[in-house]
């Protein structure tokens, strides 16, 4: 298939996807670590609150705009495109 300008393989945006979601898992687990130490009592400063709740909006925000984004991918696919996901489920 011809490449033309602004397109790019499928295999390179769902990488770009999967690194960004990896960033968000480690954000995540960043948060989660920091959620617990406030449940077992150990204060977290007034600051050190916020950055934890700017984290999960920015998590918030990039979920929203990957699912828009997968969504506007899936719009421009060849209709009746089919792909082999039985060993990647496996994945979830």
């Amino acid at each position: 298939m011809e490449a033309h300008a602004g397109t790019e393989q499928l295999s390179v945006l769902l990488g770009r996807v999967a690194a960004q979601l990896r960033e968000m898992q480690s954000d995540g687990r960043a948060l989660e670590d920091a959620i617990a130490s406030t449940i077992l009592g150990e204060e977290p400063s007034t600051k050190s609150t916020l950055a934890n709740l700017q984290g999960v909006d920015l998590m918030v925000q990039t979920l929203g705009e990957l699912s828009g984004y997968i969504d506007a991918l899936a719009e421009r696919l060849v209709p009746d495109q089919m792909v082999d996901a039985r060993g990647p489920i496996e994945l979830v």
